[in-house]
């Protein structure tokens, strides 16, 4: 009998254990959004009423695009010696990011990929920085009325497994990229 009481208990304790692992897991898998519910309406309705101001909610779109054009801008076009052919200076590829980054980021990625030799400005030729992954999850979190970011966990062959954070800052006209880190 004693036997009997030892595996009913046994067996009822991995059925616990069994049933908190999953809770826990789904409790994890909740943090993780889908490109479909990436944002926190309700944590964004309580920061409106608490301080009377609109809160700009960054799209799923607006994501996309913007990150989209920040590479695209970063690839200036260049000639076989790598020279840069729409651009003379740092600076003027620094304001060809004016509607995507600000910039203080642009200026981070621009001072990497290029470099000014003799009045002229060059690429350099180098791999692209790890970056946020249309295909990928992410996470939306809305930082105050006018300010996103977002994280998502990536990896590629070059750059193993990475880990991108993206703030986005709403300046009255339009969503900009306003800081990037790795982790």
């Amino acid at each position: 009998m004693n036997n009997k009481k030892g595996k009913m208990l046994f067996i009822g304790l991995g059925g616990m254990l069994l049933f908190l692992l999953v809770i826990q897991q789904h409790d994890a898998n909740a943090t993780v959004h889908s490109e479909a519910d990436n944002t926190l309406a309700l944590e964004q309705e309580q920061q409106s009423k608490s301080n009377g101001q609109a809160v700009k909610k960054l799209s799923e779109e607006e994501l996309f695009q913007l990150s989209d054009q920040f590479m695209n801008t970063l690839v200036q076009e260049s000639d076989d010696y790598y020279r840069v052919l729409d651009a003379q200076t740092k600076e003027d590829v620094i304001h060809k990011f004016a509607g995507i980054a600000t910039a203080e980021v642009a200026s981070i990625y621009v001072d990497y990929y290029y470099r000014e030799e003799n009045g002229e400005l060059y690429i350099v030729p180098t791999e692209l920085p790890p970056w946020f992954q249309k295909a990928n999850n992410y996470r939306m979190v809305q930082l105050n009325n006018h300010s996103v970011k977002v994280i998502q966990e990536n990896q590629s062959d070059l750059d193993g497994n990475y880990h991108i954070e993206m703030e986005f800052t709403y300046d009255e006209k339009t969503w900009k990229i306003s800081n990037v880190t790795y982790k």
